[in-house]
């Protein structure tokens, strides 16, 4: 018997009462499947960290150390008060759409995701917010001036796409709540393929640097 009639719902009077059949004897079998349904946001990860690869690798090519230490400083930085708190949010909207949908509560499912939507775009103004101080706040550490502005500008750059991951992210937590993987992966797959090809034609064909 695989996993999937192993663990399985019903419906009495309205409630949903998730059934459990010991699987001690399958811990491997157990570990196969979570894997499996991890590789899809693995993969999404993957692409997302290699962006940022890419990107410092070109920047690199165009200022030098300073330039490229200031763009690492600022993905550091935007990363903790940006996309982390939206991922983060994004887990427990995952949580709640799930069993949402298990419980095919439909019209609540689609209020959750709205609601974090609109939350996250708050966490988009306190990110704008955090952008605004950065100068203040890395200089606490000591960074030089130079390194401070350069760093600056490249947050400035970076606050627009704070936004689109909001978007983003909600709507991938209630896709994967469903368990609609494949979105995610041709999007951002796509995405890693084009930003590679303008970071390639920006820096090494139109010679911007």
């Amino acid at each position: 018997m695989c996993i999937r009639d192993r663990w399985y719902q019903r419906r009495v009077h309205g409630v949903v009462e998730t059934l459990h059949v010991d699987m001690s004897h399958s811990y491997f079998r157990i570990l196969f499947y979570i894997i499996w349904h991890s590789i899809p946001s693995m993969v999404t990860n993957l692409f997302s960290f290699l962006q940022i690869t890419v990107s410092l690798v070109f920047i690199g090519q165009i200022g030098g150390y300073q330039l490229t230490a200031a763009a690492g400083l600022a993905h550091v930085y935007f990363n903790a008060f940006g996309f982390a708190p939206i991922v983060s949010f994004g887990n427990g909207l995952l949580n709640v759409a799930s069993q949402l949908f298990g419980a095919r509560r439909f019209k609540d499912l689609g209020l959750s995701y709205q609601r974090a939507l609109i939350f996250n775009m708050i966490i988009g103004l306190f990110a704008t917010i955090a952008v605004l101080v950065s100068k203040q706040v890395l200089s606490i550490s000591g960074i030089e001036p130079g390194l401070l502005d350069l760093t600056y500008d490249y947050l400035t750059v970076l606050l627009v796409s704070v936004f689109g991951v909001a978007i983003y992210d909600a709507t991938k937590q209630l896709l994967i709540s469903q368990n609609y993987f494949s979105f995610q992966l041709k999007l951002f797959g796509a995405v890693f393929c084009l930003h590679v090809l303008w970071s390639w034609l920006f820096v090494k064909v139109f010679d911007i640097g």
